[in-house]
Parts: structure tokens; sequence; C-alpha cells
């Protein structure tokens, strides 16, 4: 059940997406909302190809730098799994999986990344890109 302050983030942010006609800034928006009701020090939106040759980071919050816009999908086990499965993908830990990552793996480890959680973005049973939710020097599931 959500809390109070979640239903004001939830509205707040609801407000400023109806807003805004400017598509990056209501991604932007979401991504920021997803910071604030999760808890989580970063979310991205990427949004993939039709090749699934790589993604592209469409939103995030907060911005790092230096910023990686470009992500490689093909040959990447860990997103392999996402746009086969369609299913939420956890990473408790770097360590546990930096070969399963890849060159995602690489990204969030320039980032101080150990943690990711990634939701397939899915479009009429097609995964269209996912959206990720970050810790930064902590890991958010154990």
């Amino acid at each position: 059940m959500l809390s109070g302050s979640d239903l004001k983030i939830i509205l707040r942010n609801a407000m400023a997406v109806t807003s805004s006609l400017d598509l990056d800034r209501v991604l932007s928006t979401a991504c920021k909302a997803a910071v604030e009701l999760f808890g989580v020090n970063h979310s991205a939106l990427v949004l993939f190809d039709n090749t699934f040759e790589y993604g592209m980071v469409r939103a995030r919050h907060p911005q790092l730098e230096p910023r990686c816009d470009k992500i490689r999908l093909r040959a990447t086990p860990s997103e392999e799994q996402l746009i086969q499965s369609k299913l939420l993908l956890i990473i408790p830990g770097m360590a546990n999986g930096i070969s399963f990552l890849g060159s995602v793996g690489d990204v969030l480890w320039r980032f101080g990344i150990p943690s990711t959680v990634s939701l397939p973005d899915v479009i009429k049973d097609q995964v269209v890109g996912s959206f990720k939710l970050d810790s930064i020097g902590e890991r958010i599931v154990p």
C-alpha cells in the first residue's frame, strides 16, 4: 500500500508530466519519480533499436558524467535474457555477475553501480527497451 508521501510524489510528477508536451521533459520526470519512489540513486530509460544491436539512453536521473548514451545489447547475456524472457532482471551485486553483464557491466562499473534492476518495456508482446533502477555505491537487494 502506498504511503501519503508516495502519493504526493506520484501526484506531483503526474502534474508535471501532464503539463508538458516536451517528451524529453516527460521522460526525465518519470526517471526522477522512480528515484524518489523506489529510493534508488539513479534511473534510466533505454530504448532498443529494431535489430537489438544497441540501446540508446533516452532519459535518466540524475545525470551521470561522463555520459554513456549507447549501450551494446548483442553478445551481452543480461540484455539478451531480458529481451528473450520479457521478465524483470535483478543484478544484486557486480561481483556476482560481471561476465553476465558484458558491456553493460563496464558501464555500471564506471559509474560505481554495484546493483541494478532492469524492467523490460514491452509493447504488443515486443520488448522495445528497459527501465533501469540503479544503486550507486551500495547494494539494493540482498
